[in-house]
């Protein structure tokens, strides 16, 4: 059955098309050319928008769940899985290093440590040169949303915030913290897809998406609680890498926060939860977010 709207072959004949995952019996073909505009937000918008109101809640988001959670489990006390699996949430790991370098005008590479394992960011001295076009994206970002007011207002906000952070020395704290951010980040982008099955072209995609979620989530539950209950791991954590307090928790707490390495584990072991919340949250509230995330990337301004 073709889709009507993205023209995919679907190949059975069920209630939404698996390429775009529109749902057939609801979907509502663009406005000709020629009719008149309904507002100024919803010219650019207004398909992305019915795609999203589309997307009712459904058995199979629990299903994907519920199959992700339990693949989870099992990959965690398989060590041979685990440590298979291991290697995409380092790579993660070190991404969030490398976006969050280079987003303060500092290259990053990342890599896998092949000496003492896991994975680690090369850092190499700061450039102006990105520094420079870094702030032309900013400066660009103004001039195209300088008609819608609220956009402006967050845009103006970001590049604050961004100059306050090279300023202040917060830059480097940030940085540090970014590697575990990036696997919560990419926990609830995970989860997200997996209830939503959100631009999934098969549907076996999304108990693989949940299976991703819940293991970063599992492990970093794991991590967490060992180095707040277990002197040997918290041990090994701190003479890490040689040792030398190489470690994101360890650097955090006692260079820049001035406090205990427990108090870090347990604000992360709550951090950890967050991204299976926060998910649950905007798939449940995606028809309301959707419309004002859609109004935000408007080019003129909103009503």
């Amino acid at each position: 059955m073709p889709c009507p709207k993205c023209g995919f072959e679907n190949l059975e004949q069920g209630p939404e098309c698996l390429a775009c995952g529109i749902v057939f019996a609801k979907y509502r073909a663009p406005a000709p050319a020629d009719s008149p505009p309904t507002g100024p937000a919803e010219l650019e918008f207004v398909e992305t928008f019915d795609m999203a109101e589309d997307e009712r809640p459904d058995k199979r988001a629990v299903i994907s769940m519920l199959i992700g959670a339990a693949l989870a489990y099992w990959t965690l006390h398989s060590p041979f899985l685990y440590t298979l699996s291991n290697m995409i949430k380092t790579l993660v790991h070190e991404l969030g290093h490398t976006f969050a370098g280079w987003s303060f005008g500092v290259p990053s590479i990342p890599a896998f440590d092949f000496t003492y394992g896991g994975g680690v960011t090369i850092h190499q001295e700061p450039s102006a040169i990105i520094l420079l076009l870094i702030y032309a994206g900013f400066a660009s970002l103004l001039v195209l949303y300088r008609r819608n007011l609220i956009s402006l207002m967050i845009i103006g906000l970001m590049a604050a915030a961004h100059t306050l952070s090279m300023i202040t020395g917060l830059d480097t704290p940030i940085t540090i913290a970014m590697g575990h951010g990036f696997e919560l980040l990419f926990a609830g982008i995970f989860f997200y897809r997996a209830m939503s099955g959100f631009a999934c072209v098969h549907s076996a995609e999304r108990p693989l998406y949940g299976f991703l979620g819940f293991l970063i989530t599992f492990d970093n539950l794991r991590f967490a609680y060992r180095l707040v209950h277990s002197h040997e791991h918290r041990w090994m954590y701190e003479n890490a890498k040689g040792g030398g307090h190489w470690m994101d928790f360890d650097r955090l707490a006692r260079e820049f926060l001035e406090v205990d390495l427990s108090v870090v584990a347990h604000s992360f072991m709550v951090a950890s939860a967050v991204p299976l919340i926060f998910s649950v949250t905007i798939y449940c509230t995606r028809d309301v977010w959707w419309s004002a995330l859609s109004r935000r990337l408007a080019f003129d301004k909103s009503p």
